[in-house]
């Protein structure tokens, strides 16, 4: 157990140090946070914005797939090529 939790806790060094580039790497050293010069006072407007900015992508991306014109006539046509597929799936 204790080797399975050391794997576990360094599994993010392994792969920050396996998967990201130097280049990346370098630029997270390089990164600098600005510090606010005031703490905003929490209320519901704070989530209200979010919520806000939530359904308005959420809103985007559907007017985006009705009104696109990258593909035209795409109607969700992959449907009627994967149907025997997702009938032998819902069969079991």
């Amino acid at each position: 157990n204790a080797i399975a939790l050391e794997f576990i806790l360094l599994l993010k060094d392994l792969l920050w140090t396996v998967v990201i580039s130097d280049r990346n790497k370098r630029e997270v050293a390089n990164l600098r946070f600005k510090a606010r010069d005031e703490m905003k006072r929490v209320s519901g407007l704070n989530y209200m914005e979010s919520w806000f900015w939530l359904l308005a992508s959420m809103l985007y991306v559907g007017l985006y797939f009705k009104y696109q014109q990258t593909l035209p006539d795409y109607n969700w046509d992959v449907r009627d090529a994967c149907r025997e597929h997702l009938e032998y799936l819902s069969r079991g």
